[in-house]
């Protein structure tokens, strides 16, 4: 699966996950143990070279080992999913600044001239891949055009935004993985239901302040501040971060209602497959944020007092 390139290698700690928690550490430990040997041996195999089996071992890694094992284990020391969604994905950025801390003194340069280099490569990739598609999709060529043309503004803000980006695709990858991991085995128990992730209500003051931070250096308001890449670097990765944490609330906040449903199993998949068309397009996704950030206010679920209140 981590071999495969799109969604399903973003779901590859799924299978390790499972084994944690069906069979116990000793059995994921020697799945991740399969797995470390089985995919820089294949990426060799397929004729990538030493250097490609090199990147192969550290994203295996990076992705299905340390998750996989990061959200086996919140699962074990928490009381429900939401808990062990906190639990992971807070530690896996530790580990991410960690990893980053140790490269940044072993590389050369600093890690903004890393980051900007990073970027770079993103774009230039993106790019080439779009070229072969570019004859058959005008509007990929307007990008592609749009890409080339403010390359430098494209590569400002993609070192600007690099940490919560970072952050909120942590933060999506262990939700789906933990959603796909208790289709096989479930929750712990009943009371283990991931429809309660819910943000502190400090969490809806920081996302205030970010925006009040982001509004003080652009527009009309920003003329009458000074400017501070400080204060615009901290406010956008704070909006950016929090804006994905509302978005998994307003998800929580429709499947606590929508799983109590009066409904068989066969709506309940048409429900299922309808949300995640709703979020593969921004304008429709953007209502499950507006959810989240609704119910920070006005406590949609009523997870403070009765539900028939």
């Amino acid at each position: 699966m981590f071999l495969v390139p799109g969604l399903l290698a973003l779901l590859s700690p799924v299978p390790l996950i499972v084994g944690y928690r069906q069979h116990g550490t000793r059995h994921g430990v020697q799945a991740a143990a399969v797995g470390l040997c089985a995919a820089p041996t294949l990426a060799l195999l397929a004729g990538g070279g030493g250097s490609a089996a090199a990147a192969v071992l550290l994203g295996y890694l990076l992705v299905p080992a340390a998750a996989g094992a990061l959200l086996a284990w919140g699962v074990r020391v928490t009381a429900n999913g939401a808990g062990a969604l906190v639990l992971g994905i807070t530690g896996y950025l530790v580990f991410l600044a960690a990893l980053l801390g140790v490269f940044g003194l072993l590389a050369p340069g600093s890690l903004g001239d890393q980051a900007a280099g990073w970027v770079d490569q993103s774009l230039n990739a993106f790019s080439e891949a779009g070229r072969e598609r570019a004859a058959q999709d005008v509007e990929l060529v307007e990008v592609l055009a749009d890409v080339q043309a403010r390359h430098g503004w494209y590569r400002r803000w993609g070192v600007l935004l690099l940490p919560s980006i970072t952050a909120s695709v942590v933060a999506l990858g262990f939700w789906l993985n933990l959603v796909y991991a208790r289709w096989f085995v479930g929750g712990k128990d009943e009371n283990d239901d991931l429809s309660t992730w819910r943000l502190p209500h400090l969490a809806i003051l920081l996302f205030m302040g970010c925006t009040a931070g982001v509004v003080f250096q652009f527009g009309p308001i920003g003329e009458l501040f000074p400017r501070s890449t400080a204060l615009l670097a901290a406010s956008t990765n704070g909006l950016v971060f929090l804006g994905t944490l509302y978005w998994l609330q307003g998800v929580a906040v429709v499947n606590h209602w929508f799983l109590r449903l009066p409904i068989g199993p066969g709506f309940r998949l048409m429900g299922v497959a309808a949300q995640a068309l709703t979020m593969m397009f921004p304008p429709t996704s953007a209502l499950f944020g507006v959810a989240g950030l609704a119910d920070a206010w006005f406590d949609l679920r009523q997870l403070d007092g009765q539900e028939d209140a």
